[in-house]
């Protein structure tokens, strides 16, 4: 079961660069995307859920290298029912 987290958008803390998050995603998923907008298909996001909740996503319905938004949409999709899956819930 997932726990939430909150997080202070007004704190320094809490807030980290477009760049940082990049290399994050790069690192933790061993890719090598430049652009943060290379995620917006929503699979890099399914393969991070599958990494936190191993099973909660059928990987191989994820659509790798699509440009189709009716691609990105199943993506988001899938990953909308693991995150109800795995209980979490903002």
């Amino acid at each position: 079961m997932a726990t939430n987290v909150s997080l202070d958008p007004n704190s320094p803390d809490d807030k980290c660069s477009r760049n940082e998050v990049l290399s994050w995603i790069n690192e933790t998923l061993q890719i090598n995307f430049t652009q943060v907008e290379q995620c917006r298909s929503g699979a890099c996001f399914c393969q991070l859920m599958d990494l936190l909740f191993p099973g909660s996503i059928d990987m191989s319905k994820v659509k790798f290298e699509s440009q189709k938004r009716s691609d990105f949409l199943q993506n988001y999709s899938l990953l909308q029912t693991a995150f109800r899956k795995s209980g979490v819930t903002e």
